[in-house]
């Protein structure tokens, strides 16, 4: 996964500090997306991917985009008639979205205490 350290305006030490900021809730909403999916909150799910991929998007960590739109998309899918399939798919983009959050936070902080 690419790093935002390769965009110019992370030049900008203010955005710099935004962007740790960002980075540290990573964890945390990694938890959050295994807590709904216990919950099979897919609405929350759905919102809270949403969150990541405007975000992720806007502030470089663009390997964040394409497993969070995944999982935006698959909670549509998500009905009463056919929820098992769906939620089965959900979760299991829900944990590559995980994964990326986890990888994209280490890879963050090792170029961090190297800058």
């Amino acid at each position: 996964m690419s790093l935002p350290a390769e965009i110019p305006i992370l030049a900008d030490p203010g955005m710099r500090e935004l962007v740790d900021g960002f980075v540290m809730t990573f964890e945390s909403k990694s938890l959050q997306l295994e807590r709904l999916l216990v919950h099979q909150d897919y609405p929350e799910i759905k919102r809270l991917s949403h969150q990541i991929k405007g975000a992720g998007g806007s502030y470089g960590f663009t390997g964040l985009t394409a497993p969070a739109a995944q999982v935006e998309r698959l909670c549509d899918s998500v009905t009463d008639s056919d929820e098992s399939q769906a939620a089965v798919a959900v979760e299991a983009a829900v944990t590559v979205l995980q994964e990326k959050l986890l990888h994209a936070a280490a890879a963050w902080n090792v170029s961090a205490s190297s800058a």
